[in-house]
């Protein structure tokens, strides 16, 4: 019973030890993504985002790596749950951070996506791209 408690503890305690990382794992798993090793930057990507999470829940810092963990994901080709998965975690964050629903993630996160991946989410992108050609 205490192990199970310690548990939880000592992940929050490495996450908070990882965040000085952050910007060395987003680079890394950048770089992973260009050079096609998709599992490791994906991996790397979920590292970053724990540590982002347990020191700054809910800031830029924690969308834009979720944001870049989803169109690994999506890239990939992977197993849909993980996409899906991905999917929901930044538009669950999107929403706490700056409020709104699939307007807001759209604007803030969604631009950054494959038309085609939102297009198959259901997302009108046609409004998207209006909205880009105005600016």
């Amino acid at each position: 019973q205490q192990q199970q408690q310690q548990q939880p503890e000592q992940a929050l305690k490495k996450a908070w030890l990882l965040w000085p990382l952050v910007p060395a794992l987003s680079q890394l798993a950048d770089r992973l993504r260009l050079d096609a090793r998709s599992s490791e930057s994906a991996a790397t990507w979920r590292r970053a985002g724990q540590a982002a999470e347990a020191v700054v829940p809910h800031s830029n810092v924690h969308i834009r790596v979720l944001s870049e963990r989803l169109l690994t994901e999506i890239q990939r080709g992977g197993r849909a749950i993980r996409v899906k998965q991905a999917l929901e975690e930044s538009r669950r964050t999107t929403a706490l951070a700056y409020g709104g629903g699939n307007s807001v993630w759209l604007r803030l996160v969604g631009f950054h996506m494959p038309a085609s991946f939102l297009a198959s989410e259901g997302f009108v992108v046609e409004h998207l791209q209006q909205q880009q050609q105005q600016q």
